[in-house]
């Protein structure tokens, strides 16, 4: 199997630009939020996993192609908060048009918690280098979404996002003031972010893939 490097290069070299990849990444997003507004919860979960495959190319495509710049890392990662929002909203809309209000409840929590994620580590990169801590970045939650979505399981794994989000929104702002306090050196007794190659992500991925597969409530 190609890695992504391999797959960017082959990529770029065949016309594929980054900035086609993104805006394909939104449209596909879109066309989930349509399918969720339809009830077609597979087809979206599949059209959402394809948005998030797109998300993950465009930059190595763009490093590939040498034409990786800011501009391209702000279109980004500006159309992945509309793809995150429309997702999302098509489930709050959905769930209360059939007035499940738990369920219509869990996906605004969850529409909340990653737009806060997101915007903490933007506003705290402003004043200090680097603001990536937390596990529930957005390709955690564009594939446990789509977890929900392919298997028919939305409750438990909104539930879990719910919580998991605003978890993670928490930890950056606490990390980020912090840094800020120390005038840009990670404190002691601050937390380092290890990435997704350590033992303790792998077991958080794990555990949580076999509760949206098995669990349900």
């Amino acid at each position: 199997m190609k890695s992504k490097e391999d797959l960017a290069r082959f990529l770029s070299e065949a016309g594929i630009s980054a900035d086609f990849l993104t805006w394909s990444g939104l449209f596909l997003s879109f066309g989930s939020a349509a399918l969720v507004g339809f009830g077609l919860f597979f087809a979206a979960g599949a059209a959402l996993l394809l948005s998030g495959l797109c998300d993950l190319l465009d930059g190595a495509v763009a490093r590939a192609s040498g034409k990786a710049d800011a501009a391209g890392g702000i279109l980004d990662s500006t159309l992945d908060r509309y793809g995150d929002g429309a997702v999302l909203g098509a489930l709050v809309l959905r769930a209360a048009y059939f007035q499940d209000l738990r369920t219509a409840a869990l996906a605004l929590a969850a529409l909340i918690g990653s737009f806060a994620i997101s915007y903490v580590r933007a506003r705290a990169e402003c004043e200090v280098e680097s603001c990536r801590v937390g596990f529930w970045e957005r390709g955690e939650r564009l594939v446990y979404l789509s977890l929900g979505l392919l298997f028919n399981n939305l409750f438990v794994v909104l539930a879990v996002m719910a919580v998991g989000v605003q978890w993670t929104a928490w930890q950056r702002l606490s990390y980020a003031r912090l840094l800020a306090r120390g005038g840009g050196r990670v404190p002691d007794n601050a937390k380092p972010y290890r990435g997704r190659n350590s033992a303790l992500y792998a077991f958080k991925a794990g555990t949580l893939v076999v509760v949206a597969l098995f669990f349900r409530l």
